[in-house]
């Protein structure tokens, strides 16, 4: 019984530290990537405002193409165009959200809010586009809020990584879509 009873206090300091630990680290999540793209603004725009091009460079055109899923609806293109995704993976999990264009300045700007797995909290992600010479500066913000939980706050900042080398793929695969 005394095992019993020291078991649980260490399970429970242990708890105890790592919800401190987890208060720690902010309650948003603000990530930012950017890429140079050789075209203009007028070129690379139509590739990002129409959600008929995301399966080919959004983070997840990774995925073997027997593997995902991605319906548009209608409209495709511009504010309240909708699109969702259903990801099969390797390991017998499933993957699935939608896309939502929210916001969209002609040749500047495209912002989404992205729904994972059912979540009611989106990632809001913006592309501002911006001229560069010949070229195109890309800058991706990505914001979420994780919310108050301590354990999902120290969970994203373990993921942190990942999110960030997923979004910066759906970047580099944007810059080589747009050279074809």
């Amino acid at each position: 019984m005394k095992f019993l009873s020291r078991f649980f206090f260490v399970l429970l300091s242990i708890s105890l530290i790592i919800g401190i630990i987890g208060f720690c680290f902010p309650k948003n999540l603000i990530l930012i990537e950017s890429e140079t793209i050789n075209k203009s603004t007028a070129e690379v725009y139509p590739l990002i405002n129409n959600l008929d091009n995301a399966k080919k460079w959004m983070c997840f055109a990774s995925q073997p193409p027997k593997n995902i899923q991605f319906k548009v609806g209608e409209p495709s293109v511009g504010v309240g165009a909708k699109g969702s995704w259903t990801i099969h993976s390797t390991s017998d999990s499933t993957s699935q959200g939608y896309i939502i264009i929210t916001d969209s300045k002609i040749n500047n700007k495209v912002s989404f809010n992205m729904y994972y797995n059912g979540s009611e909290k989106p990632f809001m992600v913006t592309y501002l586009i911006t001229p560069n010479n010949e070229q195109s500066d890309i800058n991706c913000e990505i914001k979420y809020d994780i919310g108050w939980n301590p354990y999902t706050r120290l969970v994203i900042q373990l993921y942190k990584k990942e999110l960030i080398k997923d979004f910066k793929s759906g970047l580099i695969n944007l810059r080589d879509m747009s050279m074809y």
